[in-house]
């Protein structure tokens, strides 16, 4: 009994805060970033490590490709850019069919990297892929979520001077991205 309201007060409070920073949005009051100089490899093993028990109860399948030369420092919020993985591979469990296969990939451009997770689910309607970045818009209404989770994602990384965006796979899957400039402190803090 004890775990299940633990479990309510976390869920709750989880709405609460992406509640409040919707709110926030619509105010324009921008996001608070705590910018470190840190490394993105270990930020994605981090993510992926957190979400792994509901990858491994589902029975799928996990894939990580990520072009390394080096140790690939940039300046991000260690914090938000693990909430935005989070979501995303959140996502990606909840679509992805019992068995079936996810993949998480790095790739280095000269001025930014890009990141991207994969799944298997039914994919997304053309005219809904950018439908799906504004607050409560929920493809399916049986899924848990509110639909704010894409919304809080976009906004993160927009902070970050970056941007996100989804590509539908045929005849199903999608691709979630989103790009992390590389270089000098890429936003005002």
């Amino acid at each position: 009994m004890t775990n299940l309201i633990t479990i309510s007060v976390n869920t709750m409070s989880e709405l609460i805060e992406q509640l409040l920073l919707t709110e926030s949005f619509k105010y324009g009051i921008p996001i608070k970033l705590n910018i470190q100089f840190l490394n993105i490899y270990e930020c994605i093993k981090d993510s992926v490590l957190i979400q792994l028990p509901p990858i491994l109860e589902k029975g799928a399948h996990l894939s990580y490709q990520a072009e390394r030369g080096s140790v690939l420092c940039l300046f991000f919020d260690r914090m938000l850019v693990m909430r935005t993985m989070l979501n995303l591979l959140d996502n990606a469990v909840k679509y992805t069919p019992a068995g079936g296969h996810l993949s998480v990939s790095l790739t280095e451009e000269p001025d930014k990297v890009v990141i991207s997770i994969s799944d298997e689910g039914p994919g997304i309607p053309a005219k809904m892929c950018q439908k799906i970045f504004e607050p409560y818009c929920k493809l399916d209404q049986e899924k848990e979520g509110h639909g704010l989770g894409l919304h809080i994602a976009q906004k993160i990384i927009e902070a970050h001077g970056g941007r996100i965006w989804v590509e539908v796979a045929s005849p199903k899957g999608s691709t979630f991205s989103f790009t992390l400039p590389k270089g000098d402190h890429p936003v005002s803090v």
